[in-house]
């Protein structure tokens, strides 16, 4: 029989020491997941961050050739009325590399004869080649800016700035190479935009810029206290820069991430995945994608940092965690060996245990030797004495798990790249490891700040505290993030964004700050503003008409454009763009303006009617494109007065309808008389057969009878003469067949009493048997026609048989044929027949008609008909004929 103790150990420890491994391995194991996490999100944001700072400076320089390339491209406009020289063009490119001195090289290169056709005129000159063909290249050195001419635009490699987008008709940028600048090879990439109109190609714009100015982005990047390392890679793999390391420059990414493949990057092109962290080895790399324009390339940051500096905090946090659950455990064993020996010898001790108990004394244990009743009641003493214990001690190990979990929320704050501090009676109590490298100052001199104020700019201060009290007095428990101005510890003024939260602080009332610096960001955003001050000048200069709307609101308008419609600058504050385009022209223009901002592809030039301001109507042609507009989606358009070509054009049109509709009188005319024609023709048939039926039928019949009478007389008086009577009676009997086949043929009975269908099996029978020659007729498709009686119209009818009657009369005179085949088929909306001979054929004309009037009169009957014949035929081929008559109106 086992003992108590064995009992209470087996019953007791296992789920003790289980359940303690269990809590204390969870949140070892769930501290370790959220730190891990932590750290790959701060590394993603990073990336992130700088992949912006990157895409600032790339897209400065590519919205400056796409500024340049549309301004360049009215000028091929057609209809447009801008004239540009050379020499403004040249002006154009050195106001735009003199206004910002991160290029290195602005420049335009064009097609031969593509940009005025007097490239002969200028043989030789700076910026042109030996044709003269207009390349000029002004770039940067030294601080001095210098005009060259353009080299290599038609050699593949160091001409792919001019190349792949004369290919592509697409923004490009290219991968870094060498390239001679003032004498010397720069290593660089370029930005270049195709100069287009419609779908043909005149030449570039084009932005060029040093791989070093790159380089220092890179260099000045701070990863964890200049721990980690900054790269930027092309679409293709190649790095741009890396952190202090600009020997990497041009070599393929590789050099710094092993085993990197070239299909990871092409798979940031294609937008699979914008950004994600890999651990390669023992370092971590977090990728961002950088979209560059309009490009089908896009390039990436890669922020990298060593696994053992980013995780040693975690690590050793994890192992701490370990180590207490493993104590926790060693004194949960010994306690309960102790308790169980108490209850060894407390059987004795069971009334002062219970009063021990009563008075408080949770440590009272008792211990049973017997199985008697009091054994029983002491066990269950023992078992409420030990609930009562556990319960303490899961207090006890809450509270150190409520105790440690405080400690890492201040850990936490500290590794915070994101300033924290908090502010009581403007001074700091407490400030993180962030915000002291934001502002330059150590913990001990942000304490020795009597009034934080005087951190601030002197012209935010008044707003940041007028919040500050507003969150003191409960007007706003939180705020909305501000830009406010900071000074360094250094003197340098930078911008920080802030947002607070009030809070209770060591039982008082306090504010829970958050800074972050956008110093870079709002450089980046003055950048942004110079180059759409650019945009309005060069805008501003065109001699074409240019406008900028958003929706329905003018954004810009330049003063060409005011020229033509006769408003001001001050009108159009007022004034809805819809409200000038002429009915006829609103609603085509509202919906393709509507669609091309939302990202619709839309025809760019289109013709409309404008009303001026005196009330006049104009007609224009309009070019319009999207464009980023001082950060608002917005459509530009140029305009081209094109009135007086339009009113001539609306002339002839006018002309021309009026001949065309003199032609189809004269072609209704035509037909009329063919119709009356045919019908003339019918009627003339049906009266010869009528008198060879009536008249002549009949007198050869009352001839036959008589000559039989005569033949008894013969026969009798001379029967010698008998055998020359009984041969002219067999030709007067041909006779009368043939009599009797030409009314038949003129008229046949049996087209006016049964239809074409019984007509033309009857066709088929006599000239099978009288002409020795096999026809056959397929004419399922004349019975499935839902008509009354399964008739056509009698003139169809009739104009169908005299078509498949002049082919036949064709086939026995001139083709010397054996077969003829004739098939109806029936569609939705047409019947089809298809005449078809074995014979010699003959030879087609240019326009597929036999020269023959027997031909020609089938084409006019079935045009009649409004339907179409076609002839296929060749010498020894023989001849098909397909006819088709449309059964609906």
């Amino acid at each position: 029989m086992f003992s108590l103790r064995s009992k209470l150990l087996l019953l007791v420890l296992p789920s003790l020491v289980a359940i303690t491994a269990l809590i204390v391995g969870y949140g070892a194991y769930t501290s370790y997941q959220r730190s891990q996490v932590h750290t790959e999100a701060q590394l993603q944001v990073l990336a992130v961050s700088y992949a912006n700072t990157v895409n600032v400076e790339i897209e400065l320089a590519l919205n400056a050739a796409r500024t340049l390339a549309q301004a360049l491209s009215a000028v091929h406009v057609p209809g447009s009325t801008l004239r540009l020289t050379r020499g403004d063009v040249n002006t154009m490119l050195h106001e735009v590399l003199r206004r910002n001195p991160s290029f290195l090289a602005v420049y335009t290169a064009w097609e031969p004869n593509a940009f005025d056709g007097k490239d002969a005129a200028f043989a030789g000159t700076t910026g042109h080649d030996s044709t003269g063909r207009f390349s000029p290249y002004w770039s940067r050195a030294d601080g001095e800016i210098r005009q060259e001419t353009n080299i290599g635009y038609e050699t593949e490699g160091i001409g792919d700035y001019y190349l792949l987008p004369k290919r592509t008709r697409q923004e490009c940028i290219i991968e870094p190479y060498m390239y001679p600048v003032q004498g010397k090879e720069v290593l660089m990439t370029s930005l270049v935009v195709p100069i287009v109109v419609g779908d043909e190609f005149f030449g570039i714009c084009a932005v060029d810029i040093s791989l070093q100015y790159l380089q220092a982005i890179s260099d000045n990047a701070d990863i964890f206290d200049h721990a980690g390392t900054l790269a930027i890679m092309s679409h293709k793999g190649t790095l741009v820069s890396v952190s202090a390391k600009p020997e990497w420059q041009a070599k393929p990414a590789q050099t710094l991430i092993p085993g990197f493949s070239p299909k990871r990057s092409g798979q940031v092109q294609k937008n699979v995945r914008q950004r994600e962290v890999q651990h390669v080895g023992d370092t971590l790399y977090a990728f961002a994608a950088i979209p560059i324009g309009f490009t089908a390339s896009q390039w990436q940051v890669c922020v990298s940092v060593p696994e053992q500096i980013v995780m040693s905090s975690i690590k050793a946090n994890t192992v701490t965690q370990v180590s207490i659950a493993v104590v926790l455990i060693g004194v949960i064993i010994a306690v309960a060996w102790f308790f169980s020996t108490r209850l060894l010898h407390a059987l004795h001790a069971l009334q002062t245990a219970t009063e021990s108990l009563a008075a408080g004394g949770l440590e009272t244990f008792v211990t049973i030797r017997t199985d008697d009743e009091v054994g029983m009641v002491g066990q269950s003493f023992n078992q409420m004495a030990f609930s009562i214990r556990s319960m303490m001690q899961e207090l006890i190990v809450n509270n150190h798990l409520l105790t440690q979990a405080q400690h890492e929320l201040d850990t936490m704050l500290q590794k915070m790249t994101i300033g924290v501090a908090v502010n009581k009676n403007n001074r700091y109590v407490f400030t993180n490891e962030a915000l002291r490298r934001i502002l330059g100052y150590t913990d001990e001199e942000f304490k020795l700040v009597e009034n934080i104020a005087m951190l601030i700019h002197e012209e935010d201060r008044d707003i940041v505290q007028t919040r500050y009290e507003e969150r003191l007095l409960g007007v706003r428990s939180h705020s909305e993030p501000a830009e406010v101005r900071y000074r360094h510890k250094d003197g340098r003024g930078m911008w920080v964004q802030v947002s607070g939260l009030l809070i209770t602080y060591q039982g008082e009332r306090a504010t829970l700050a958050s800074f972050v610096d956008i110093t870079e960001r709002k450089h980046a955003e003055e950048q942004l503003r110079r180059t759409q001050e650019n945009q309005r000048i060069i805008l501003e200069t065109m001699g074409v008409a240019v406008t900028v709307n958003h929706e329905a609101q003018f954004l810009f308008v330049n003063e060409a454009w005011c020229r033509m419609v006769g408003y001001t600058r001050e009108d159009t504050r007022s004034l809805k763009v819809y409200d000038m385009i002429h009915p006829d022209s609103r609603l085509f223009v509202e919906g393709l303006s509507h669609a091309r901002l939302r990202g619709e592809q839309m025809q760019g030039v289109y013709t409309a009617k404008v009303y001026r301001k005196d009330g006049d109507i104009l007609w224009v042609e309009v070019s319009a494109f999207k464009i980023d507009y001082e950060g608002v989606l917005a459509v530009i358009a140029t305009f081209v007065d094109i009135t007086e070509r339009t009113i001539a054009m609306h002339q002839l049109e006018e002309a021309v309808q009026e001949q065309e509709a003199l032609l189809l009188a004269l072609e209704q005319q035509k037909n009329a008389a063919l119709r009356s024609f045919l019908q003339g023709q019918e009627e003339e048939r049906h009266r010869i057969a009528q008198d060879l039926h009536d008249g002549v039928g009949h007198l050869l019949s009352i001839v036959k009878i008589g000559l039989s009478t005569f033949q008894e007389r013969i026969g009798e008086a001379e029967p010698e003469r008998m055998q020359e009577f009984e041969q002219c009676m067999d030709l007067f009997d041909k006779a009368v067949r043939e009599v009797r086949a030409v009314s038949h043929q003129l008229m046949p009975a049996t087209l006016r009493k049964m239809g074409l269908q019984s007509a033309l099996r009857d066709l088929a029978t006599i000239l099978t048997l009288s002409a020795q020659i096999q026809v056959n007729v397929v004419l399922d498709a004349l019975e499935e026609l839902d008509l009354p009686d399964n008739r056509l119209d009698t003139q169809m009818e009739t104009s169908i048989f005299r078509v498949i009657q002049e082919l036949v009369n064709n086939t026995l005179k001139y083709a010397e044929a054996t077969t003829i085949s004739v098939q109806f088929i029936k569609t939705e909306r047409s019947l089809i027949c298809i005449y078809e001979d074995d014979g010699n054929g003959f030879a087609m004309s240019e326009s597929g008609i036999s020269s023959g009037i027997g031909l020609r009169n089938i084409h006019n009957r079935i045009t009649l008909l409004g339907g179409t014949v076609e002839f296929d035929s060749s010498f020894g081929n023989g001849m098909v004929a397909t006819i088709e008559i449309p059964t609906t109106s």
